[in-house]
């Protein structure tokens, strides 16, 4: 594992799991491999909602292994219509592309309170 590895990003947020799904936002952030003996990353990002019923961002951040199946991060805070929002964002990893520079294709379950 390469420790100490960054990466920032800005992605589409799309209405379901396939890339050419009805784009509703973006997500911006960064994650860094914090682990020197696992496939563990510490994500930090904005997913920005755009278009929908509900507009506004959302904050999410943790650490997840990259191995489990579904992996667990916390939503930290909100705007807009998600202002104040806490909870959880499960994500799952749809798809990947290995070749450089590597895509991921995630989707996520929210358990949003306010």
């Amino acid at each position: 594992y390469n420790f100490g590895v960054r990466a920032t990003f800005e992605s589409p947020i799309t209405i379901g799991a396939a890339n050419d799904s009805l784009q509703i936002g973006v997500a911006r952030g960064t994650w860094i491999l914090n682990s020197q003996t696992a496939f563990v990353l510490l994500h930090l990002f904005t997913a920005t909602i755009s278009s929908g019923p509900f507009t506004g961002s959302l904050v999410v951040f943790g650490q997840e292994d990259e191995t489990l199946e579904n992996r667990i991060l916390a939503v930290v805070g909100g705007t807009g219509d998600f202002l104040a929002a806490r909870g959880i964002a499960v994500s799952k990893l749809v798809t990947i592309d290995y070749m450089l520079p590597a895509h991921w294709t995630l989707s996520f379950d929210l358990d949003l309170y306010y």
